[in-house]
């Protein structure tokens, strides 16, 4: 089994396409593709050769089932990379710092400008 994944920056979806040797496996993070939108995304995975050639030729949703290509939305395996986690976590923590230093040197410059 073959698995590939791809971004659509201007729908904003993750898409994940597990190939098979007769079925086609396409699981979306959200819900932005139109069926007609979907069938083209076939037929060009098809065209450039990432899935079997017999995927290139259908024309609408209904006859997915019996060629072998399912679409789903599934966002369950994206999965983000512990090292992306800890530099964020390393960052909030660092503004989290910055914000408390600001805020209590706020507060006592307050109380000196009040006496």
């Amino acid at each position: 089994m073959q698995t590939l994944e791809f971004y659509d920056a201007r729908r904003d979806t993750h898409l994940r396409v597990d190939v098979d040797t007769d079925e086609v496996l396409v699981r979306a993070t959200r819900n932005t593709y139109s069926p007609a939108r979907r069938a083209c995304f076939i037929r060009e995975l098809a065209a450039e050769g990432f899935i079997p050639d017999q995927f290139q030729w259908f024309n609408n949703e209904s006859s997915w089932a019996r060629i072998g290509v399912r679409w789903r939305v599934d966002a369950n395996w994206l999965e983000v990379p512990r090292t992306v986690m800890d530099r964020a976590t390393r960052w909030a923590m660092r503004a989290l710092l910055m914000l408390g230093i600001l805020w209590a040197s706020t507060m006592i410059l307050l109380v000196i400008r009040a006496r």
